[in-house]
């Protein structure tokens, strides 16, 4: 240990303090860096999500009008296959397009 008068100099702590600061910085930016880099990739994410729902949202919406049209068709032909206007096949066909199209609801 230096001294100036009779003040001791302490350099070689001092500098291992500052060095043992710096670090600790470093440490801790590059911590920092990693957490933004996790939150980044959870925003993807969830933007991917967000896509999800979305692209599902519509294909339920597509399948809910083709049930809509496909039980409007069965309701505009049963009184016609009733009146013989039309072949059965064609409440047959009517029938057969509803229950797909109740089954693309239920799965959609």
């Amino acid at each position: 240990m230096r001294q100036f008068g009779n003040v001791p100099i302490y350099g070689a702590l001092a500098r291992e303090r500052r060095e043992e600061l710096a670090k600790g910085a470093v440490d801790a930016r590059n911590k920092i860096a990693t957490q933004e880099a996790t939150i980044e990739q959870f925003n993807l994410q969830i933007t991917a999500q967000q896509a999800n729902v979305e692209q599902a949202q519509a294909k339920l919406a597509s399948a809910q009008a083709d049930q809509k049209q496909a039980q409007q068709e069965l309701y505009r032909v049963t009184p016609l296959v009733r009146q013989s206007s039309v072949p059965e096949r064609t409440l047959e066909q009517a029938t057969v397009n509803l229950d797909r199209a109740n089954w693309a609801v239920q799965n959609a």
